[in-house]
């Protein structure tokens, strides 16, 4: 048996996340952009597939920012170095 997420499982949780995020009338609505946090490890043993996941981010939300934003907001994405362990994390800013 699989330990983690399937894709097709992270992506619709990733997506119904987004969804609930944008509709929902919360200070955050109220904002110019939109933010999604990101912690991953972009140091350490793994900083090369932390690096890959960011420039991958990086790519999807220049093509949603292109193409108008979400609801007409931009969104931007904020960092943080997990640095492949779970203490001593760094929380984005």
């Amino acid at each position: 048996m699989r330990d983690f997420m399937s894709r097709r499982s992270l992506v619709k949780t990733v997506t119904g996340a987004v969804a609930a995020m944008v509709l929902s009338a919360s200070p955050a609505a109220a904002q110019a952009t939109i933010k999604f946090g990101l912690v991953a490890a972009l140091s350490g043993q793994s900083a090369k597939s932390g690096e890959a996941i960011t420039r991958g981010l990086s790519l999807a939300i220049d093509e949603i920012n292109a193409k108008g934003g979400i609801l007409g907001k931009k969104v931007e994405l904020i960092r943080g170095d997990g640095r492949y362990r779970w203490t001593g994390c760094i929380a984005p800013d």
